[in-house]
Formats: C-alpha cells, structure tokens, sequence
C-alpha cells in the first residue's frame, strides 16, 4: 500500500478545460463581430473609419 507523502495533496488534472473552451468561444465570437462591423462600415461608408463629423 502506497503512502501520500506530506506537503502539498496531489494534484488532478481536470477531464475538460471549461475555461479554455470558454475563452476560445470568446474569442472566436469577438472576431467575428469585429470582421462584422468592419463589413458593414465599408458598406455603409466605403471604409472601415467613418468620415469626420458624420
């Protein structure tokens, strides 16, 4: 029978990163609205900047 060593408890990896699968879909999400509201302000303004004082 094997014995724990003191000190720290052992460690277990998780089965599923959420947080990383979390953090990826935010990602991917946040890109593409940003590529979204890039597309449409060239549509709506032939650039992706607006002009001055619209």
């Amino acid at each position: 029978m094997s014995t724990i060593p003191p000190g720290r408890p052992p460690v277990v990896n998780p089965q599923d990163d959420i947080y990383l699968t979390l953090l990826i879909t935010a990602a991917v999400v946040l890109l593409i609205g940003v590529i979204f509201v890039a597309v449409r302000s060239y549509q709506l303004f032939g650039s992706i900047w607006p002009p001055a004082g619209a």
